[in-house]
């Protein structure tokens, strides 16, 4: 089963049912899908794009997993869950799922009269420096051993 293939009512990792998808980009395809072992809870499933990682891929994806999932932080988006699809072996990350708009719309992109920086950028690096923090500072605030 390929990014592209999941239906709704799909089961995913004898877990998840997939409802519908949400959006899709380059990296793959963003489901909101329902934790059957956590009362129906809703969650986003993102499923890498059509290619079988090599081991080593899958290694660095499985450490990522382990390390963003003990983020704990109210404006940071809960990391739940990380497997393979069964028989295509995509790689696939459950998160907390926020219903809502994406910030400004979700087509638009706001530029900061930073030589093109867009939304999507800056959201992107405050990212990467609460991350790094995080990683940095293992007993910082948003970092549960």
């Amino acid at each position: 089963m390929s990014a592209q293939a999941l239906k709704a009512a799909s089961i995913v990792g004898d877990r998840y049912r997939v409802e519908r998808i949400l959006g899709q980009g380059g990296l793959g395809m963003v489901y909101l899908a329902r934790d059957l072992t956590n009362g129906d809870m809703p969650v986003a499933l993102k499923v890498l794009a059509s290619r079988k990682p090599a081991e080593a891929e899958l290694s660095t994806l499985r450490q990522e997993f382990s390390l963003l999932s003990r983020l704990r932080h109210p404006n940071l988006v809960r990391i739940l869950d990380f497997g393979l699809i069964d028989g295509s072996h995509n790689p696939y990350l459950v998160e907390e799922y926020i219903e809502g708009q994406e910030p400004c719309g979700a087509s638009s992109e706001v530029t900061f009269g930073l030589s093109g920086t867009t939304q999507s950028d800056m959201i992107r690096g405050a990212c990467l420096v609460t991350l790094n923090f995080s990683l940095s500072v293992p007993n910082g605030p948003v970092f549960e051993p």
